[in-house]
């Protein structure tokens, strides 16, 4: 799994091997945003304040979590 750009505006790509569900999770661990993502290259547009967010991966039984910053 990658995400770039990090640091980005609320929109960056997220690079998946497999079909999986994203979840972004605040610094409180609110949901604050859920993404069907399909392998390969997926864009994601968010509207949130920037801040500090965690993207959480689900594919299959393995979850990887990445940070993302927005500015």
């Amino acid at each position: 799994v990658s995400v770039f750009p990090n640091p980005n505006a609320g929109e960056f790509t997220i690079t998946v091997e497999n079909n999986a569900e994203l979840t972004l999770v605040n610094g409180f661990g609110q949901e604050v945003a859920t993404e069907t993502l399909t392998k390969g290259a997926n864009t994601i547009s968010l509207d949130v304040p920037a801040g500090l967010y965690f993207a959480n991966v689900k594919a299959g039984n393995q979850v990887t979590i990445q940070k993302v910053v927005v500015k």
